[in-house]
């Protein structure tokens, strides 16, 4: 388990604060930096990490008083070896030295950071902050495609001038339109916790507002319809139908119809709706309509049809149409 030590300022860190403090420069932060390495002298002495893993763009650099709060996520994007997460440097603009590593800290239990591909995904939000005496003009370069989260989002959009809500924003058109007007650079795949913002939303929804949402085109309600159809989702309502489920049901189909067959034979085929992969079970029910007594029979269940039979007490067979059958397998 990760147990970071606190930052260290390097000598060079010092420098660029003294000058900070004395307002020749400010604090323009550029970086930072991830590694696997360990030193036995002291850190104050580095100029870089000691086994430079890989460098992270800042989210957001915010002050408030004295403290400095930069945002960054580590994920193991390009990591084609396993490393241990050991040590950090946070890189500055110093205008004498240019580029300096102005921070440094270890930890002394580190985590893996495993290989891309590999069965586990990480993507660590990271949140560093740093106490100055005089903090004076605090900047950063901030990358706009780095990840960002769920609160990131409504936290950049809290103050548009929006009609909505602070409950509803999350479900509306218009937010998405304020939030798409306001951070221009806006991907779905940048929210590190997209799948845990979702569900958060809907555990936090009542049925009424989710329905509700449903059935309007809201960005909400088109959000789910798209997570249904790409699990496999499905129907179509009509006198012959059918209802998909989708692997959260395990591919459940439900089906239904009335039978179109006509003419005296034995045996009649009819077509389900949508073919299955499995059919656990067909029943089938004579319309009954002109008060006879025939016995309908299925014969046979294939993945896309059935065969089947009616005839009465002296063996005669009906008609065969406008039965009514109700089908369940699965995908």
């Amino acid at each position: 388990m990760a147990n970071w030590q606190g930052f260290t300022l390097t000598e060079k860190g010092l420098q660029l604060q003294a000058k900070i403090n004395a307002g020749l420069a400010t604090l323009h932060f550029t970086k930072i930096s991830i590694g696997s390495g360990s030193s036995s002298s002291s850190s104050s002495s580095l100029t870089d990490l000691v086994k430079r893993e890989k460098d992270l763009t800042i989210a957001s650099c915010t002050v408030d008083g004295s403290i400095v709060k930069l945002v960054s996520t580590l994920t193991n994007t390009g990591i084609t070896k396993p490393f241990k997460e050991r040590e950090l440097g946070l890189f500055a603009t110093d205008l004498d030295d240019g580029e300096i590593m102005f921070a440094y800290m270890t930890d002394t239990d580190p985590d893996t950071m495993p290989a891309e591909g590999s069965a586990t995904v990480v993507s660590k939000r990271m949140t560093l902050n740093l106490a100055f005496s005089n903090t004076g003009n605090v900047s950063a370069v901030l990358d706009s495609g780095q990840l960002v989260t769920f609160a990131d989002i409504k936290t950049a959009t809290n103050d548009l001038k929006l009609k909505d809500n602070s409950d509803s924003k999350i479900a509306s058109t218009s937010w998405v339109r304020g939030l798409l007007n306001h951070w221009k650079s806006f991907k779905v795949s940048q929210v590190s916790d997209f799948a845990e913002g979702i569900i958060q939303k809907l555990a936090l929804t009542s049925a009424i507002t989710a329905i509700s949402s449903l059935q309007t085109n809201s960005w909400f309600g088109q959000l789910l319809k798209m997570v249904l159809t790409a699990s496999g989702v499905k129907y179509h309502i009509a006198d012959n139908g059918y209802v998909c489920l989708g692997s959260f049901f395990g591919g459940l189909i439900i089906q239904w119809g009335i039978t179109r067959s006509q003419g005296d034979y034995d045996t009649w085929t009819e077509q389900f709706p949508i073919q299955m992969s499995k059919v656990y079970v067909c029943s089938l029910t004579r319309h009954a309509e002109d008060g006879a007594p025939y016995i309908v029979r299925i014969k046979n269940l294939y993945p896309d049809r059935f065969d089947w039979s009616d005839s009465d007490t002296n063996g005669n067979h009906g008609w065969g149409n406008n039965n009514f059958f109700i089908a369940v397998g699965s995908n």
